[in-house]
């Protein structure tokens, strides 16, 4: 299993406060998945991608202070 999350979930998203609480929620849910499927050899990932260049963050690409951003 694989949860796709986003660094939202650890470093905030002061624009998107909902984004960010909700990526928290996913990456939760798949370490509450992770402990009770162990049992069963199921095993359970959450990636926690950064930007994608879309029309919602380009102008957050563009600032000089992106390069402090990991």
């Amino acid at each position: 299993m694989v949860d796709i999350g986003s660094r939202g979930a650890f470093r905030g998203e002061p624009d998107h406060p909902a984004h960010g609480a909700a990526k928290v929620a996913v990456h939760a849910l798949g370490q509450s998945f992770a402990v009770s499927l162990a049992p069963y050899g199921i095993a359970v990932a959450s990636v926690a991608s950064g930007f994608f260049a879309t029309e919602r963050v380009s102008s957050r690409l563009e600032r000089p202070e992106r390069s402090r951003d990991p």
